[in-house]
């Protein structure tokens, strides 16, 4: 297992971490009794801060209730990018648009996609998760109004740029979201829900927005996806928590170790020298076997 964990191993794949190891070596230090880990020994990583307003610290139900609107988002905006062959038909009868036009416009809709997702990676370590989606929805619920009004080519093109970018915050946040508030060893089972709800909106939103065209009128496609879009903006500009969470203003159980102190106090940086006559102190009582009973952490001394 050495070649696993061993990180100057020549077979070692970066990115591995041993979850149920009861040590972790990092920058030569050993870091034992601090780690969080799970009833079942599961390291938990990252290690959670000592904040209550960490999402990692949130509750159970706290958690999945944000999952739910996370995989809402996800599966509504992969089937609204996809529910504008529905009307094709329609618009091509009535109003004359050809098909290779509305091909135009499925190819503006992914350029969307990627330009916005591009975009929205650094936007949303800046300013937040939250105002992602709300910014999202609001453009696709701009871009199924102008569809539901379109007459003309332009109109099938345009629209769907914006709804191109409201799929953008499902496949470029919502990852981030997950991962702020779930550990390592939970993300391969919820990144699979993430993943089931992209294939659901893909498949069935068009099925669905068929159903829409044939029964009542090619408009209801964007109509429904305007009024659910409304929905889902109150949700959440209401209801979504914020889930960025910068853990390197926090005590952790790893910073409380490299600081030395067992309570999970950390140094004074005010005065300098204040902080240098401690850490000399303490480097002596560590020194010393036995002076401050149980060895939280200590340098790592091959042999």
């Amino acid at each position: 297992m050495d070649k696993y964990t061993n990180r100057d191993h020549p077979d070692y794949i970066p990115g591995t971490f041993n979850i149920y190891s009861s040590q972790n070596l990092e920058n030569g230090i050993i870091y034992e009794s601090k780690l969080k880990k799970t009833s079942s020994g599961v390291v938990l990583i990252p290690q959670p801060s000592y904040s209550p307003n960490d999402p990692l610290n949130w509750s159970s139900w706290r958690k999945l209730a944000h999952f739910g609107l996370m995989a809402f988002i996800t599966a509504f905006t992969a089937a609204t990018s996809n529910d504008a062959g529905a009307a094709q038909d329609s618009l091509n009868e009535i109003y004359g648009i050809s098909y290779d036009s509305m091909n135009t416009g499925a190819g503006v809709l992914f350029l969307g996609i990627g330009w916005s997702t591009l975009f929205l990676a650094p936007f949303a370590n800046l300013y937040g998760r939250k105002i992602t989606y709300i910014v999202c929805t609001t453009l696709g619920l701009f871009g199924a109004l102008w569809f539901a009004l379109a007459k003309r080519t332009s109109d099938t093109i345009w629209s769907q740029l914006f709804v191109g970018i409201s799929e953008s915050c499902a496949e470029a946040q919502v990852q981030l979201s997950l991962s702020d508030i779930f550990f390592q060893h939970q993300l391969g089972s919820v990144l699979t829900v993430y993943i089931m709800c992209t294939s659901i909106g893909t498949f069935l939103g068009p099925l669905i927005a068929g159903y829409i065209s044939a029964f009542t009128n090619f408009r209801w496609v964007g109509w429904v996806a305007v009024i659910i879009s409304g929905g889902l903006l109150i949700t959440i500009i209401f209801g979504c928590e914020e889930t960025y969470f910068d853990r390197g203003q926090y005590m952790t159980p790893l910073t409380s170790c490299q600081s030395g102190y067992e309570d999970g106090t950390t140094l004074q940086n005010s005065d300098n020298t204040a902080v240098s006559r401690r850490k000399r102190h303490l480097d002596a009582k560590l020194s010393t076997p036995g002076a401050m009973g149980e060895k939280v952490c200590r340098p790592f001394r091959d042999g």
